[in-house]
């Protein structure tokens, strides 16, 4: 006699992704919740002198300046892992243009949809 086996129904996907009916990649799901939550760590982090947010290509792009580092940091958002820093804000603008560019190519995609 052979054991029943009890599947587990799969946890629906919530969000505009499911009701889009586009197909859901779920390293895309991951990875935008990480970044969701490391935003969410940015927002209370104490060492943070200042933070804003810009857009870029049609991206919105989070710049971070911490207090003690001569450096800003530029975030896309939009796209997970996609960042680069400099030492002012026009030239975090001027990378976070190329870093989009370039994850672009890289990735296949033509822009934001």
């Amino acid at each position: 006699m052979t054991p029943a086996v009890h599947r587990q129904k799969p946890t629906p996907i919530p969000g505009p992704a499911r009701r889009s009916g586009r197909k859901i990649n779920p390293v895309e799901i991951r990875q935008q919740w990480w970044m969701g939550r490391w935003l969410e760590d940015i927002e209370s982090d104490p060492d943070l002198e200042w933070k804003k947010y810009v857009t870029v290509k049609g991206y919105k792009v989070m710049l971070v300046k911490e207090k003690d580092d001569p450096w800003i940091c530029a975030f896309v958002v939009d796209l997970p892992y996609c960042m680069t820093q400099a030492l002012s804000e026009e030239e975090a603008i001027r990378n976070a243009e190329e870093a989009i560019e370039l994850y672009l190519s890289a990735s296949g995609n033509s822009g934001p949809s």
